[in-house]
């Protein structure tokens, strides 16, 4: 449980840090970033169904 947790403060300090390098200018690469993220996010999810399935 503590893992998850620490697994999920990591990814948002991750996400927050691509956030923060949107905003400093890369503003037309914001749509390719965001799909990024959406997909690091949907993997994430998908890693954490798979393992409450094991």
């Amino acid at each position: 449980m503590l893992k998850f947790l620490y697994n999920i403060v990591v990814s948002f300090a991750y996400l927050l840090g691509l956030f923060l390098f949107v905003i400093s200018g890369i503003l037309q690469q914001a749509w390719t970033i965001f799909f990024l993220v959406l997909g690091l996010f949907f993997f994430c999810f998908y890693q954490y169904k798979k393992k409450k399935n094991v």
